[in-house]
């Protein structure tokens, strides 16, 4: 049971000139995509705390950068107990700071003799993302590990009794838990100095 528990509100007075300047679908239009990025922020804030919360620490004697991320690769896919029979690397994904990603593509800039695709995307069979929104150096997990079930209401523009402007208002519920907190695991500390490329 995922308790839809958080109400949100992205409240926004608009005034009547603008309307009239550049149209109310126009307005919705920007205003729209700023809101859905302030609410995609919050989701993932409250995402990646619950992440953290539920994740077992893993500890490594390791300080390169490649041997750290393939000993908690290995920590993930190498579970056992009465539901899981091991974890298939596809069914992965890591999400580092953007220190420990940073090392990391480092690392990848010097084997491939500075080729430089912009992301990682994949590493050693596991996908892999630079994320701020974590406190965990790195941090793994199965796919569907974490559940967040969102309702947003519908977008309108009203008019704000007795005045001429309008109001722009998105609502949205959510409620955030570790389903299978068994298949979640971090490092705290591998973007630290200790950590060679």
């Amino acid at each position: 049971t995922i308790n839809i528990d958080q109400d949100k509100e992205i409240i926004e007075e608009v005034a009547n000139k603008d309307v009239r300047m550049f149209g109310i679908s126009d307005i919705i239009d920007r205003r729209t995509k700023n809101h859905a990025s302030r609410a995609i922020a919050e989701l993932d804030r409250a995402f990646f705390e619950t992440a953290e919360g539920a994740a077992t620490a893993v500890t490594t004697s390791e300080t390169d950068i490649v041997e750290v991320v393939e000993a908690l690769i290995q920590k993930a896919e190498t579970v056992k107990n009465e539901y899981v029979d091991g974890v298939d690397r596809s069914m992965l994904v890591i999400t580092a700071t953007p220190s420990a990603y940073g090392k990391l593509r480092k690392y990848i800039d010097q084997v491939d003799g500075g080729a430089g695709n912009e992301s990682i995307g994949m590493f050693h069979g596991v996908e892999i993302h630079s994320n701020v929104r974590q406190t965990a150096d790195l941090l793994i997990q199965a796919r569907g590990s974490i559940a967040q079930p969102v309702a947003i209401d519908e977008y309108e523009a009203e008019r704000i009794p007795q005045s001429n402007d309008f109001s722009i208002d998105l609502f949205y519920s959510y409620g955030t838990k570790a389903v299978t907190p068994d298949l979640v695991f971090k490092i705290e500390k591998a973007g630290t100095d200790e950590i060679v490329a």
